[in-house]
């Protein structure tokens, strides 16, 4: 048996092929990661935000420039994504989105394949939380994201917020189940 390094080939401009190993793509993004995560468990990069989504000049490398989410994401051994998303022609079919909806998040888990008019949809969830409260003894958590109804969704990813002091009668909560 061979040790052979995964590799993905990234393919630019449909002229020039390049490969890159998990290895060198974790090494990259944690030269960029801050080591402080957000208290919804974001790893943000150390990069000035210029720009909506960061990109790391590896043009040396014969790389090009690449987006550091995608780095992320084949850091994270999800090779196939990035296949995919290069196949559809164009990002217009499929992206990375961010479920976290900070564009500067590095964190795999928070970086997905999907549908671009799926990722335009989770904006209805920026900016949102989730609410905890208590009542009578029991506890709830309302999670207003609805992007989660197909199996292969996911929820966004949004802080909590704690609501204390909810007294039936008084405080009026709608909540669909």
């Amino acid at each position: 048996m061979s040790n052979v390094v995964p590799s993905v080939i990234l393919q630019f401009n449909m002229t020039r092929t390049a490969h890159l190993t998990t290895q060198e793509a974790t090494r990259l993004v944690k030269a960029r990661t801050r080591k402080v995560a957000t208290e919804i468990g974001c790893q943000m990069h150390t990069l000035t935000e210029k720009e909506r989504y960061v990109k790391v000049n590896l043009r040396k490398r014969g790389l090009g420039v690449v987006y550091l989410h995608h780095l992320a994401v084949i850091a994270d051994n999800r090779y196939s994504e990035i296949v995919e998303m290069r196949k559809s022609n164009s990002s217009k079919e499929m992206q990375l989105s961010h479920l976290c909806h900070h564009t500067n998040c590095i964190n795999p888990k928070h970086i997905v394949l999907e549908s671009a008019s799926l990722n335009r949809q989770r904006n209805s969830c920026k900016g949102q939380f989730q609410l905890s409260f208590c009542i009578n003894g029991n506890n709830y958590v309302v999670h207003p994201c609805t992007h989660s109804n197909e199996p292969v969704n996911k929820r966004c990813i949004l802080p909590l917020k704690h609501i204390d002091n909810i007294t039936p009668g008084l405080n009026t909560i709608n909540v669909a189940l």
